[in-house]
Protein backbone atom coordinates (compact mmCIF):
# COMPACT_ATOMS: atom_id res chain seq x y z
CA UNK A 1 0.00 0.00 0.00
CA UNK A 2 1.75 3.15 -1.21
CA UNK A 3 1.13 6.42 0.61
CA UNK A 4 3.41 9.25 -0.54
CA UNK A 5 2.94 12.89 0.49
CA UNK A 6 3.09 15.45 -2.33
CA UNK A 7 4.27 18.78 -0.91
CA UNK A 8 3.27 21.75 -3.06
CA UNK A 9 3.43 25.51 -2.60
CA UNK A 10 -0.11 25.90 -1.26
CA UNK A 11 -1.10 22.42 -0.11
CA UNK A 12 -0.02 18.88 0.68
CA UNK A 13 -1.69 15.95 -1.03
CA UNK A 14 -1.63 12.33 0.10
CA UNK A 15 -1.81 9.58 -2.50
CA UNK A 16 -3.42 6.39 -1.25
CA UNK A 17 -3.51 3.02 -2.97
CA UNK A 18 -5.63 0.66 -0.80
CA UNK A 19 -4.39 -2.83 -0.07
CA UNK A 20 -7.97 -4.12 0.12
CA UNK A 21 -10.83 -4.01 -2.39
CA UNK A 22 -10.98 -0.60 -4.05
CA UNK A 23 -14.77 -0.81 -4.51
CA UNK A 24 -15.27 -1.24 -0.76
CA UNK A 25 -13.11 1.82 -0.03
CA UNK A 26 -15.14 3.87 -2.51
CA UNK A 27 -18.37 2.63 -0.94
CA UNK A 28 -17.20 3.78 2.51
CA UNK A 29 -16.72 7.24 1.03
CA UNK A 30 -20.14 7.19 -0.66
CA UNK A 31 -19.00 6.51 -4.22
CA UNK A 32 -19.89 3.68 -6.59
CA UNK A 33 -17.34 1.44 -8.31
CA UNK A 34 -16.95 3.98 -11.14
CA UNK A 35 -16.09 6.82 -8.78
CA UNK A 36 -19.47 8.51 -8.97
CA UNK A 37 -21.23 9.72 -5.87
CA UNK A 38 -24.05 7.42 -4.88
CA UNK A 39 -27.31 9.32 -4.52
CA UNK A 40 -30.97 8.42 -4.04
CA UNK A 41 -31.71 10.80 -6.91
CA UNK A 42 -30.03 9.72 -10.19
CA UNK A 43 -30.10 13.33 -11.42
CA UNK A 44 -27.79 14.35 -8.59
CA UNK A 45 -25.01 11.93 -9.58
CA UNK A 46 -21.82 13.57 -10.82
CA UNK A 47 -18.75 11.70 -12.07
CA UNK A 48 -15.77 11.92 -9.74
CA UNK A 49 -17.25 14.77 -7.76
CA UNK A 50 -15.47 15.39 -4.48
CA UNK A 51 -16.96 18.63 -3.25
CA UNK A 52 -20.63 17.97 -2.44
CA UNK A 53 -21.94 17.43 1.06
CA UNK A 54 -21.71 13.89 2.38
CA UNK A 55 -23.05 12.18 5.45
CA UNK A 56 -20.77 12.19 8.48
CA UNK A 57 -20.61 8.40 8.30
CA UNK A 58 -18.85 8.55 4.90
CA UNK A 59 -15.20 8.36 5.87
CA UNK A 60 -12.23 6.04 5.92
CA UNK A 61 -9.32 5.54 8.30
CA UNK A 62 -5.92 4.91 6.74
CA UNK A 63 -3.26 3.03 8.67
CA UNK A 64 -5.14 3.59 11.95
CA UNK A 65 -3.80 7.18 11.92
CA UNK A 66 -5.36 9.29 9.15
CA UNK A 67 -9.11 9.96 8.88
CA UNK A 68 -10.56 11.29 5.63
CA UNK A 69 -14.05 12.19 4.41
CA UNK A 70 -15.26 12.71 0.84
CA UNK A 71 -14.72 16.44 1.30
CA UNK A 72 -10.97 15.76 1.51
CA UNK A 73 -10.89 13.98 -1.86
CA UNK A 74 -9.38 15.82 -4.81
CA UNK A 75 -9.06 12.93 -7.26
CA UNK A 76 -10.32 9.40 -7.87
CA UNK A 77 -8.42 7.30 -10.43
CA UNK A 78 -10.45 4.11 -10.82
CA UNK A 79 -8.09 2.59 -13.42
CA UNK A 80 -5.06 2.87 -11.13
CA UNK A 81 -7.14 2.33 -7.98
CA UNK A 82 -5.75 5.57 -6.58
CA UNK A 83 -7.26 8.11 -4.21
CA UNK A 84 -5.73 11.56 -3.68
CA UNK A 85 -6.65 13.44 -0.49
CA UNK A 86 -5.95 17.00 0.56
CA UNK A 87 -3.88 16.54 3.72
CA UNK A 88 -2.87 20.11 4.56
CA UNK A 89 -3.00 23.67 3.21
CA UNK A 90 -1.15 26.92 3.69
CA UNK A 91 -3.45 29.04 5.85
CA UNK A 92 -2.92 32.85 5.84
CA UNK A 93 -3.74 32.84 9.55
CA UNK A 94 -0.53 30.93 10.29
CA UNK A 95 1.67 32.27 7.47
CA UNK A 96 3.36 30.42 4.62
CA UNK A 97 5.96 28.94 6.98
CA UNK A 98 3.55 26.18 7.97
CA UNK A 99 1.24 23.62 6.45
CA UNK A 100 -1.99 23.51 8.47
CA UNK A 101 -3.56 20.06 8.95
CA UNK A 102 -7.19 20.09 10.15
CA UNK A 103 -7.55 18.26 13.45
CA UNK A 104 -10.25 15.97 12.06
CA UNK A 105 -7.64 14.24 9.89
CA UNK A 106 -6.01 12.96 13.10
CA UNK A 107 -9.37 12.74 14.91
CA UNK A 108 -8.29 15.40 17.42
CA UNK A 109 -9.53 18.87 18.40
CA UNK A 110 -6.34 20.80 17.62
CA UNK A 111 -5.05 22.10 14.28
CA UNK A 112 -1.60 20.68 13.51
CA UNK A 113 0.99 23.04 12.01
CA UNK A 114 3.96 21.46 10.23
CA UNK A 115 7.08 23.38 9.24
CA UNK A 116 6.93 23.43 5.43
CA UNK A 117 10.63 22.45 5.21
CA UNK A 118 10.01 19.08 6.91
CA UNK A 119 9.89 16.14 4.53
CA UNK A 120 6.57 14.51 5.34
CA UNK A 121 6.46 10.75 5.82
CA UNK A 122 4.11 8.29 7.48
CA UNK A 123 6.69 7.62 10.22
CA UNK A 124 6.23 11.20 11.52
CA UNK A 125 2.65 10.45 12.52
CA UNK A 126 2.49 6.73 13.29
CA UNK A 127 4.68 4.69 15.66
CA UNK A 128 4.73 1.26 17.23
CA UNK A 129 3.72 -2.02 15.60
CA UNK A 130 3.00 -1.39 11.90
CA UNK A 131 2.92 2.32 12.90
CA UNK A 132 -0.62 1.95 14.18
CA UNK A 133 -0.28 4.32 17.14
CA UNK A 134 -1.17 7.93 16.29
CA UNK A 135 1.42 10.34 17.69
CA UNK A 136 -0.89 13.34 17.30
CA UNK A 137 -3.72 11.56 19.10
CA UNK A 138 -1.40 10.65 21.98
CA UNK A 139 -0.18 14.26 22.27
CA UNK A 140 -3.69 15.68 22.01
CA UNK A 141 -5.01 13.57 24.89
CA UNK A 142 -2.42 15.14 27.20
CA UNK A 143 -3.17 18.78 26.33
CA UNK A 144 -5.21 21.38 28.13
CA UNK A 145 -8.70 21.67 26.61
CA UNK A 146 -8.00 25.29 25.61
CA UNK A 147 -5.00 24.37 23.46
CA UNK A 148 -5.87 24.92 19.81
CA UNK A 149 -2.56 24.39 18.03
CA UNK A 150 0.09 21.65 17.88
CA UNK A 151 3.05 23.10 15.98
CA UNK A 152 6.08 21.11 14.84
CA UNK A 153 9.20 23.03 13.81
CA UNK A 154 9.29 26.58 12.48
CA UNK A 155 9.66 29.83 14.38
CA UNK A 156 6.58 29.86 16.61
CA UNK A 157 7.36 30.21 20.31
CA UNK A 158 5.01 27.34 21.15
CA UNK A 159 6.36 24.99 18.46
CA UNK A 160 8.03 21.69 19.31
CA UNK A 161 11.52 21.90 17.70
CA UNK A 162 12.00 19.42 14.88
CA UNK A 163 14.93 17.71 16.65
CA UNK A 164 12.87 17.27 19.84
CA UNK A 165 9.98 15.83 17.86
CA UNK A 166 12.32 13.35 16.15
CA UNK A 167 13.64 12.38 19.60
CA UNK A 168 10.04 11.83 20.75
CA UNK A 169 9.41 9.50 17.81
CA UNK A 170 12.53 7.49 18.65
CA UNK A 171 11.60 7.22 22.34
CA UNK A 172 7.83 6.83 21.94
CA UNK A 173 6.70 3.94 24.18
CA UNK A 174 5.43 0.99 22.16
CA UNK A 175 2.33 -1.01 23.06
CA UNK A 176 4.55 -3.94 24.05
CA UNK A 177 6.73 -1.79 26.30
CA UNK A 178 3.64 -0.40 28.05
CA UNK A 179 2.36 -3.96 28.54
CA UNK A 180 5.68 -5.01 30.10
CA UNK A 181 5.53 -1.95 32.36
CA UNK A 182 2.01 -2.84 33.51
CA UNK A 183 2.99 -6.44 34.22
CA UNK A 184 6.07 -5.33 36.17
CA UNK A 185 3.93 -2.99 38.28
CA UNK A 186 1.41 -5.73 39.06
CA UNK A 187 4.20 -8.16 39.90
CA UNK A 188 5.69 -5.70 42.39
CA UNK A 189 2.51 -5.98 44.48
CA UNK A 190 1.78 -9.71 44.24
CA UNK A 191 5.24 -11.36 43.99
CA UNK A 192 5.59 -11.72 47.77
CA UNK A 193 2.36 -13.71 47.98
CA UNK A 194 1.96 -15.56 44.65
CA UNK A 195 4.24 -17.45 42.31
CA UNK A 196 4.37 -15.63 38.94
CA UNK A 197 4.99 -17.41 35.65
CA UNK A 198 7.89 -15.12 34.70
CA UNK A 199 10.19 -12.49 36.10
CA UNK A 200 8.18 -9.59 34.69
CA UNK A 201 10.42 -6.88 36.11
CA UNK A 202 13.40 -8.38 34.25
CA UNK A 203 11.35 -8.64 31.06
CA UNK A 204 10.48 -4.96 31.36
CA UNK A 205 14.14 -4.01 31.81
CA UNK A 206 15.14 -6.14 28.81
CA UNK A 207 12.44 -4.47 26.71
CA UNK A 208 13.79 -1.03 27.68
CA UNK A 209 17.36 -2.14 26.88
CA UNK A 210 16.29 -3.36 23.43
CA UNK A 211 14.60 -0.03 22.79
CA UNK A 212 17.66 1.94 23.88
CA UNK A 213 19.92 -0.24 21.71
CA UNK A 214 17.64 0.32 18.72
CA UNK A 215 17.78 4.08 19.27
CA UNK A 216 21.57 4.15 19.71
CA UNK A 217 22.09 2.11 16.53
CA UNK A 218 20.35 4.87 14.55
CA UNK A 219 22.81 7.54 15.67
CA UNK A 220 25.21 8.81 13.01
CA UNK A 221 27.94 11.44 12.67
CA UNK A 222 25.83 13.54 10.33
CA UNK A 223 23.52 16.50 10.14
CA UNK A 224 21.24 17.38 7.22
CA UNK A 225 21.90 21.06 7.89
CA UNK A 226 25.69 20.87 8.30
CA UNK A 227 26.50 18.15 5.78
CA UNK A 228 25.87 20.40 2.76
CA UNK A 229 28.56 22.87 3.81
CA UNK A 230 30.85 20.07 5.06
CA UNK A 231 30.60 18.31 1.71
CA UNK A 232 31.68 21.45 -0.14
CA UNK A 233 34.54 22.09 2.30
CA UNK A 234 35.91 18.53 2.20
CA UNK A 235 35.51 18.22 -1.57
CA UNK A 236 37.39 21.49 -2.11
CA UNK A 237 40.14 20.42 0.31
CA UNK A 238 40.47 17.08 -1.48
CA UNK A 239 40.83 18.81 -4.86
CA UNK A 240 43.43 21.25 -3.44
CA UNK A 241 45.45 18.42 -1.86
CA UNK A 242 45.40 16.44 -5.10
CA UNK A 243 46.51 19.50 -7.05
CA UNK A 244 49.35 20.07 -4.60
CA UNK A 245 50.57 16.48 -4.93
CA UNK A 246 50.29 16.54 -8.74
CA UNK A 247 52.00 19.90 -9.26
CA UNK A 248 53.60 20.88 -5.96
CA UNK A 249 57.11 19.73 -6.85
CA UNK A 250 57.38 22.78 -9.11
CA UNK A 251 56.01 25.24 -6.54
CA UNK A 252 58.08 27.54 -4.31
CA UNK A 253 58.15 26.39 -0.69
CA UNK A 254 55.95 29.32 0.42
CA UNK A 255 53.18 28.36 -2.03
CA UNK A 256 53.37 24.72 -0.94
CA UNK A 257 53.04 25.64 2.75
CA UNK A 258 50.18 28.08 2.04
CA UNK A 259 48.22 25.40 0.17
CA UNK A 260 48.73 22.87 2.95
CA UNK A 261 47.69 25.38 5.64
CA UNK A 262 44.45 26.15 3.78
CA UNK A 263 43.54 22.46 3.92
CA UNK A 264 44.75 21.82 7.46
CA UNK A 265 41.68 22.93 9.44
CA UNK A 266 39.46 20.55 7.45
CA UNK A 267 41.39 17.67 9.04
CA UNK A 268 42.29 19.42 12.30
CA UNK A 269 39.32 21.71 13.11
CA UNK A 270 40.46 22.23 16.73
CA UNK A 271 42.97 24.85 15.58
CA UNK A 272 41.79 28.45 15.34
CA UNK A 273 45.03 30.26 14.54
CA UNK A 274 48.51 29.78 13.12
CA UNK A 275 51.61 31.87 13.90
CA UNK A 276 54.29 31.59 11.20
CA UNK A 277 57.98 31.86 12.13
CA UNK A 278 57.23 32.72 15.76
CA UNK A 279 60.32 33.91 17.64
CA UNK A 280 61.08 31.51 20.51
CA UNK A 281 63.71 32.29 23.11
CA UNK A 282 66.24 29.58 23.93
CA UNK A 283 66.74 30.30 27.64
CA UNK A 284 69.58 27.79 27.94
CA UNK A 285 71.58 28.74 24.85
CA UNK A 286 70.69 32.43 24.72
CA UNK A 287 69.59 32.17 21.09
CA UNK A 288 66.38 32.74 19.14
CA UNK A 289 64.62 29.92 17.31
CA UNK A 290 61.97 30.11 14.57
CA UNK A 291 59.75 27.04 14.03
CA UNK A 292 57.81 26.90 10.78
CA UNK A 293 54.49 27.42 12.53
CA UNK A 294 52.85 27.43 15.94
CA UNK A 295 49.27 26.13 15.97
CA UNK A 296 46.80 27.48 18.53
CA UNK A 297 43.68 25.56 19.51
CA UNK A 298 40.41 27.02 20.76
CA UNK A 299 41.66 26.95 24.39
CA UNK A 300 44.91 28.77 23.61
CA UNK A 301 47.11 25.66 23.80
CA UNK A 302 50.16 25.83 21.54
CA UNK A 303 51.43 23.02 19.29
CA UNK A 304 54.34 22.95 16.84
CA UNK A 305 53.80 22.40 13.10
CA UNK A 306 56.52 21.55 10.58
CA UNK A 307 55.49 21.41 6.91
CA UNK A 308 58.03 19.53 4.81
CA UNK A 309 57.96 18.75 1.11
CA UNK A 310 56.29 15.70 -0.42
CA UNK A 311 59.54 13.75 -0.42
CA UNK A 312 59.83 10.24 -1.92
CA UNK A 313 60.11 7.38 0.53
CA UNK A 314 63.90 7.23 0.16
CA UNK A 315 64.02 10.44 2.25
CA UNK A 316 61.69 9.09 4.92
CA UNK A 317 63.19 5.65 5.52
CA UNK A 318 66.59 4.23 4.64
CA UNK A 319 66.57 2.28 1.40
CA UNK A 320 68.48 -0.62 2.94
CA UNK A 321 67.07 -2.20 6.11
CA UNK A 322 69.20 -2.28 9.24
CA UNK A 323 69.03 -5.80 10.68
CA UNK A 324 65.81 -6.49 8.78
CA UNK A 325 64.17 -3.25 9.92
CA UNK A 326 63.72 0.01 8.03
CA UNK A 327 64.90 3.00 10.08
CA UNK A 328 64.23 6.75 9.67
CA UNK A 329 66.12 8.60 6.94
CA UNK A 330 67.64 12.04 7.44
CA UNK A 331 64.59 14.17 6.54
CA UNK A 332 62.26 12.23 8.84
CA UNK A 333 64.60 11.99 11.81
CA UNK A 334 65.58 15.64 11.33
CA UNK A 335 61.95 16.78 11.31
CA UNK A 336 61.23 14.86 14.51
CA UNK A 337 64.34 16.28 16.19
CA UNK A 338 63.33 19.82 15.20
CA UNK A 339 59.87 19.48 16.75
CA UNK A 340 61.26 17.87 19.91
CA UNK A 341 63.70 20.76 20.32
CA UNK A 342 61.00 23.42 19.86
CA UNK A 343 58.75 21.70 22.41
CA UNK A 344 61.65 21.59 24.86
CA UNK A 345 62.27 25.32 24.37
CA UNK A 346 58.60 26.22 24.89
CA UNK A 347 58.40 24.24 28.14
CA UNK A 348 61.66 25.78 29.40
CA UNK A 349 60.43 29.27 28.59
CA UNK A 350 57.26 28.56 30.61
CA UNK A 351 54.78 31.22 31.84
CA UNK A 352 57.07 34.08 30.83
CA UNK A 353 57.08 32.81 27.25
CA UNK A 354 53.30 32.48 27.31
CA UNK A 355 52.98 36.16 28.26
CA UNK A 356 55.58 37.29 25.71
CA UNK A 357 54.08 35.43 22.76
CA UNK A 358 50.51 36.40 23.74
CA UNK A 359 51.49 40.07 23.71
CA UNK A 360 53.68 39.83 20.61
CA UNK A 361 51.15 37.92 18.46
CA UNK A 362 47.86 39.23 19.88
CA UNK A 363 46.72 40.21 16.36
CA UNK A 364 46.85 36.49 15.38
CA UNK A 365 44.56 35.49 18.25
CA UNK A 366 40.85 35.80 19.08
CA UNK A 367 40.12 38.68 21.44
CA UNK A 368 40.99 37.89 25.06
CA UNK A 369 42.84 34.62 24.30
CA UNK A 370 46.06 33.81 26.20
CA UNK A 371 48.60 31.32 24.89
CA UNK A 372 49.48 28.30 27.04
CA UNK A 373 52.38 25.84 26.91
CA UNK A 374 50.63 23.12 28.94
CA UNK A 375 51.58 20.03 26.98
CA UNK A 376 52.80 21.04 23.51
CA UNK A 377 52.67 18.42 20.79
CA UNK A 378 54.03 18.38 17.29
CA UNK A 379 52.55 17.78 13.87
CA UNK A 380 54.99 16.78 11.15
CA UNK A 381 53.63 16.77 7.59
CA UNK A 382 56.10 15.08 5.30
CA UNK A 383 56.48 12.83 2.26
CA UNK A 384 54.25 11.39 -0.42
CA UNK A 385 54.99 7.76 -1.06
CA UNK A 386 53.56 4.30 -1.41
CA UNK A 387 55.36 1.90 0.91
CA UNK A 388 55.72 -1.82 0.35
CA UNK A 389 53.99 -3.89 3.03
CA UNK A 390 57.13 -4.43 5.16
CA UNK A 391 58.17 -0.79 4.71
CA UNK A 392 54.73 0.41 5.78
CA UNK A 393 54.86 -1.76 8.90
CA UNK A 394 58.23 -0.33 9.95
CA UNK A 395 57.16 3.23 9.11
CA UNK A 396 54.07 2.79 11.31
CA UNK A 397 56.34 1.53 14.11
CA UNK A 398 58.45 4.67 13.75
CA UNK A 399 55.34 6.86 13.91
CA UNK A 400 54.13 5.10 17.06
CA UNK A 401 57.58 5.30 18.62
CA UNK A 402 57.51 9.11 18.37
CA UNK A 403 53.77 9.58 18.90
CA UNK A 404 54.41 11.13 22.34
CA UNK A 405 56.28 13.91 20.53
CA UNK A 406 54.47 14.40 17.22
CA UNK A 407 51.89 13.05 14.83
CA UNK A 408 53.75 12.09 11.66
CA UNK A 409 51.43 12.33 8.66
CA UNK A 410 52.30 11.83 5.00
CA UNK A 411 50.48 13.80 2.33
CA UNK A 412 49.03 10.69 0.74
CA UNK A 413 47.63 9.87 4.21
CA UNK A 414 45.99 13.31 4.24
CA UNK A 415 44.50 12.64 0.81
CA UNK A 416 43.15 9.28 1.99
CA UNK A 417 41.59 10.86 5.09
CA UNK A 418 39.84 13.49 2.98
CA UNK A 419 38.58 10.83 0.59
CA UNK A 420 37.13 8.80 3.47
CA UNK A 421 35.52 11.93 4.94
CA UNK A 422 33.84 12.50 1.57
CA UNK A 423 32.59 8.92 1.59
CA UNK A 424 31.25 9.36 5.13
CA UNK A 425 29.19 12.41 4.17
CA UNK A 426 27.90 11.13 0.82
CA UNK A 427 27.14 7.62 2.15
CA UNK A 428 25.11 9.11 5.01
CA UNK A 429 23.14 11.30 2.56
CA UNK A 430 22.34 8.29 0.38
Amino acid sequence: MGMPFIQQAEEVLLKYTPSWRFEEVLAKLGFDSEGKRESPNPDDSKPETCEDDHPETSKITIRWVFHFTPDDLVEIDVDRELLVFRFATVNPRFGDEYYAVPGKIFDIDQTVLLDSTIKLEHRLFGVGYDRRTSVMSAISKMLDKDTEIIAIGGSRDDAIPTMDYEALLNEFPTTQLLQHYGEAQIESYIADYLHTAKDYATEYEHAKDRRRKSTIEKLTLRSDILDESRLETVATSYAMMKEALDSGALWPEEKWQKQVLEILTTLYPQYVSVIPKAEIRDVTGGKKRYPDFLLVDSSGNVDVLEIKRAFPKSRLIMQSPYRESYIPARELSGGIAQIEKYIYLLLNWGPEGERVLTKRYHDHLPEGMKLRFLNPRGLLLIGNCAFAEEEQRDFDIICRQYSHIADIVTYNDMLTRLKRMLWSITAAKQ
